[in-house]
């Protein structure tokens, strides 16, 4: 096995130890917005953290939507404050976690705008309420036809990101 190789099976084991430890919740600055669902955060220390929104799954940038929801999660959270509750690192390295504004959930305000969906692959990592709340929201914006429910047929991301371009009902 050469050197690349090696240091890039520790680094991942290394990040995959860190998804069950976790990370310490803090607060700071949003100071980037990538796509509906990941900002990157400044905190105290002058440290950048990259910050996948748990609980949701919002459209790829070249998707319906896409431009949209990062423009809504952009009026939600950029120059703000927010408060980063203990999370996990995923895979890629970023936090995973509930980005709160005040008392004001980022992700769950994203799914009532119709910007994205709830991820329901990850939704046992959510409380029971937020898994409540989150899918409600989700069933409202479907019922009223509002963001990307307002079209007859969607890809989900995730479907999207692993190459199915076609188009499929939505729900």
């Amino acid at each position: 096995m050469n050197v690349k190789k090696f240091i890039r099976k520790i680094a991942m084991a290394v990040a995959m130890s860190l998804v069950v430890f976790g990370v310490q919740a803090f607060e700071g600055k949003v100071v980037g917005i990538s796509d509906g669902d990941t900002i990157t955060v400044l905190d105290s220390s002058n440290t950048q953290h990259k910050i996948r929104v748990a609980g949701i799954d919002a459209p790829e940038k070249s998707q319906d939507f896409g431009n949209r929801s990062k423009e809504h999660l952009s009026d939600l959270v950029f120059g703000k404050t927010v408060y980063i509750p203990e999370s996990k690192i995923d895979k890629y390295g970023r936090t995973v976690s509930r980005v709160m504004i005040g008392n004001t959930d980022a992700g769950l305000e994203q799914i009532k705008a119709g910007m994205a969906w709830h991820y329901k692959r990850y939704e046992i990592e959510q409380s029971s309420a937020d898994r409540t709340s989150y899918s409600s929201a989700e069933n409202l914006a479907k019922a009223s036809k509002i963001g990307l429910w307002s079209q007859g047929v969607q890809v989900r991301p995730e479907d999207f990101r692993h190459g199915d371009k076609t188009s499929k009902p939505v729900g």
